[in-house]
């Protein structure tokens, strides 16, 4: 069995990591919502996609903020559930830590230890969102890359 492996990938088997960038490992398909948007909306979007971070964007998509799970779970404890016709502006981190998606992977890998971030919103040089960079992501990345090593081996 063959297994195709890319450039960046070869030489991260082959002990060069810096050569993996944030693009190589980032989800693409992003769940968003607009600052309009209420915070009922949040929990459903995050139950049904189980998801931990949603990014926020504008209409030109334009990250502006970012709410977490960890962020709902505190609000919903000192509000006790009376949150669901906030709207998402009144709640959103507005200072968000970004990474492009030419970083390194392990830039965004220390950024995201040492600041116990459990994303990082993906943006170009002008501000739009591209994408997002999650510990499952690092986790799935490693899983697929021990795959694709044990493959590589028994070839």
């Amino acid at each position: 069995m063959q297994v195709d492996i890319t450039d960046r990938e070869a030489n991260f088997f082959f002990h060069d990591p810096d050569a993996l960038m944030v693009k190589d490992v980032m989800t693409t398909d992003v769940f968003t919502l607009y600052e309009e948007d209420y915070f009922v909306t949040i929990n459903k979007l995050m139950k049904w996609k189980n998801i931990r971070h949603i990014p926020i964007i504008d209409n030109n998509g334009i990250l502006v903020g970012l709410i977490t799970n960890r962020d709902i779970l505190k609000l919903s404890a000192i509000h006790h559930n009376k949150l669901d016709s906030v709207a998402v502006e009144a709640i959103m981190q507005k200072s968000v830590a970004v990474i492009a998606p030419e970083a390194s992977l392990q830039n965004a890998a220390q950024i995201m230890f040492k600041k116990k971030f459990g994303c990082l919103p993906v943006v170009t040089s002008s501000g739009k969102l591209v994408g997002i960079i999650t510990e499952a992501d690092f986790v799935k990345f490693f899983l697929e890359w021990e795959v694709e090593k044990k493959q590589l081996r028994s070839n």
